[in-house]
């Protein structure tokens, strides 16, 4: 799994549990498994039987979260996270998915709430920065989405989510140009494209 093939771990993390039926690690294993290569049912299963075991497994209930809101059963989603949130406040795991839970349902004021402790536990974590961005930007506080989206650039990070940032910061600079009447300026948009990518290239530090 930590090699990141986890379809093949599958048939391992099985025979182990027929092995040991009472290591609950094997439950928790086996779940997040079938998670990540979408047999979300047996992940369900999976989970909800290590919780049955051990009620306070946190990482299961994140990762029982996770599964049931990639299943839009975003209402026990949620109270999965929650729950492991009850154990564990700052943990920044839950934090994030809740965040994103409540994104999914556009419930974005309590999601900025969220993602801003999520951000608090993990500085360094993207998802949470990017999911706020787009809270905010929900919530017609566009410049301040703005400024989440120019940290995350400045950060660095996965390509794929600084150049989410980037779409969002261009996206936000045309709506405020034709808020203003001053319509679409190509050698303007250009700037700021060119702006973005130095911003992509800069370091954390």
């Amino acid at each position: 799994m930590n090699q990141g093939k986890i379809r093949e771990s599958i048939p391992l993390i099985w025979t182990l549990l027929q092995q040991q039926p009472d290591n609950t690690d094997n439950y928790y294993n086996l779940g997040v498994a079938y998670s990540e290569v979408g047999e979300y049912p047996k992940a369900i299963a999976m989970l909800e039987e290590l919780l049955r075991r051990d009620p306070k497994h946190v990482h299961g209930l994140i990762a029982l979260g996770v599964a049931l809101t990639r299943t839009e059963k975003l209402v026990f989603g949620e109270g999965s996270l929650r729950k492991a949130l009850l154990f564990e406040p700052n943990n920044p795991w839950a934090l994030r998915n809740l965040g994103g839970c409540l994104l999914k349902q556009e419930r974005f004021a309590e999601a900025i709430d969220i993602l801003w402790k999520a951000i608090d536990a993990s500085p360094k974590d993207l998802q949470p920065m990017i999911g706020l961005g787009q809270a905010l930007e929900q919530v017609g506080k566009s410049d301040d989405a703005d400024e989440i989206y120019e940290r995350a650039i400045k950060q660095g990070g996965p390509q794929s989510m600084l150049d989410l940032a980037m779409e969002r910061r261009t996206a936000i600079a045309q709506n405020i140009m034709r808020q203003r009447g001053g319509g679409f300026r190509p050698d303007v948009m250009m700037y700021i494209s060119g702006a973005l990518e130095k911003f992509s290239n800069m370091s954390a530090s």
